[in-house]
């Protein structure tokens, strides 16, 4: 399922309440970035919004955030010049940025990205396995007829990188987004990541590590913040920064 799509904003509070980019920022830019956000995650390009069209025939000429807020008015409870100087918080701040008539979240559209080659990787998986086991018929319904075909050998998985140290096979990663759902497996990947890359630790099988101990971490991560579910697991209902 693409992000857009999901009736949540997958983020981490605790990396939101630590950025120190958006603790320069007022209160009430505060309050606009939340609702940029929420709209960002509506938005046709996740991760940006675009001047529309006819808004820039209508303010072309001005300067680029006074168009954004021009816009923004009709959908966020507050004034224009207050949305502006909200706008120019964010801005000089470096929470969000102005690329030609798009304003932008830089984290918004890297993991928007990084979860449509993981969808795609899990469909690949899906596909992969979907051919095994017709494969896996075919032998043996054949099994009888003298000329029947031996089973053909699958390729050997290739393990592609979920994270700058994370490496699992696309079956694997499947496996992960089956058992414990997408938003839960890419915690699972980020929690390995940021263990190996602080410790310089390495495994034979990043795939075993996450099944081994990782998992646990992360329902122990669930229970310090009062949100670990019946099942042990929980879709994170917060915002990306």
């Amino acid at each position: 399922m693409a992000l857009r799509d999901q009736p949540y904003l997958p983020l981490y509070v605790q990396d939101f309440l630590n950025d120190e980019k958006l603790l320069e920022c007022s209160a009430s830019a505060t309050g606009v970035y939340i609702r940029l956000m929420c709209m960002m995650h509506k938005s046709d390009t996740y991760g940006k919004i675009a001047i529309k069209p006819r808004d820039l025939s209508i303010f072309g000429g001005i300067d680029p955030l006074e168009q954004f807020a021009s816009q923004l008015v009709r959908h966020m409870p507050y004034e224009k010049n207050e949305i502006l100087k909200a706008l120019k918080e964010l801005v000089g701040e470096g929470v969000v940025y102005v690329d030609g008539n798009y304003l932008c979240q830089k984290r918004m559209i890297r993991d928007s990205e990084i979860s449509e080659k993981r969808a795609e990787a899990g469909r690949r998986g899906s596909s992969i396995t979907n051919k095994r086991f017709d494969a896996a018929n075919d032998a043996t319904n054949d099994a009888a007829k003298p000329s029947s075909k031996a089973t053909a050998k699958p390729k050997s998985d290739v393990k592609h990188k979920y994270a700058e140290t994370v490496k699992l096979t696309e079956a694997e990663y499947s496996k992960l987004v089956a058992e414990y759902g997408e938003a839960v497996a890419k915690r699972l990947v980020e929690l390995l990541d940021n263990y190996k890359a602080a410790t310089g630790r390495s495994y034979k099988s990043d795939y075993r590590a996450i099944l081994n101990w990782v998992v646990d971490k992360y329902k122990e991560e669930l229970r310090k913040s009062g949100k670990e579910s019946s099942s042990g697991t929980n879709q994170v209902n917060d915002l990306w920064k």
